[in-house]
């Protein structure tokens, strides 16, 4: 009896128990990615806005928290941000 061919369209199945891999890792949801991306945003933002400043030894918070005071808000009515200019090539 001549020995099975091999070919790259074997079933799942057969892939798997030939293979070291022992299971297939889920993609993750959107909604968990979400989340995941919130922890860790807090995370690093916290511990940026804690660190210290070495010419003022004020901690970035307390920097941020006195630059807020003179932010400019945003006007009421919305705005183009850009220039645009219609060009013929």
């Amino acid at each position: 009896m001549a020995p099975k061919e091999e070919s790259y369209f074997a079933p799942l199945n057969v892939v798997l128990a030939r293979s070291s891999i022992k299971r297939i890792s889920v993609a993750p949801t959107v909604e968990a990615t979400r989340s995941r991306n919130l922890i860790v945003a807090e995370h690093w933002t916290k511990r940026d806005l804690d660190r210290v400043d070495a010419t003022t030894k004020l901690t970035y918070g307390a920097l941020l928290e006195q630059e807020r005071r003179i932010f400019r808000s945003l006007p009421v009515t919305p705005f183009m941000a850009c220039t645009t200019q219609s060009l013929r090539v």
